[in-house]
């Protein structure tokens, strides 16, 4: 059974039950620390994106379809990384150090299902 966190509305499972009995009023500490934190709300779909996820055109349909394809590859195309060369010979070998990031924002996301979508 899915439970709901009375401070955030968070989904959470019976195992996540920080304290309080199950069938009454179970308080949970990983999604908001009790109430302690609060994440702004979410900014609006825009619309472009919001058509692709619901609309019928053919074009729609298209990227429904493959929309794990998309994912896939510019989840990777737009990493970015500090590379770590190591010195010496021997094979190429890609060293991350520090974080991985990813660098894409509407408008090239705009620009890539554009291109991509011939639309």
């Amino acid at each position: 059974m899915i439970y709901r966190c009375a401070s955030c509305a968070a989904l959470m499972f019976k195992g996540e039950i920080h304290r309080g009995a199950v069938d009454r009023d179970p308080t949970f500490s990983m999604c908001c620390a009790h109430g302690q934190v609060q994440l702004p709300a979410l900014a609006d779909t825009p619309e472009e994106i919001r058509s692709l996820l619901t609309g019928n055109t053919t074009k729609d349909r298209h990227f429904r379809q493959h929309i794990r394809a998309y994912n896939s590859n510019y989840a990777f195309a737009s990493m970015g990384v500090h590379e770590d060369h190591l010195p010496g010979r021997g094979p190429y070998t890609f060293r991350i150090h520090g974080s991985v990031y990813h660098r894409i924002g509407i408008q090239q996301f705009k620009t890539i299902i554009c291109t991509n979508l011939h639309i």
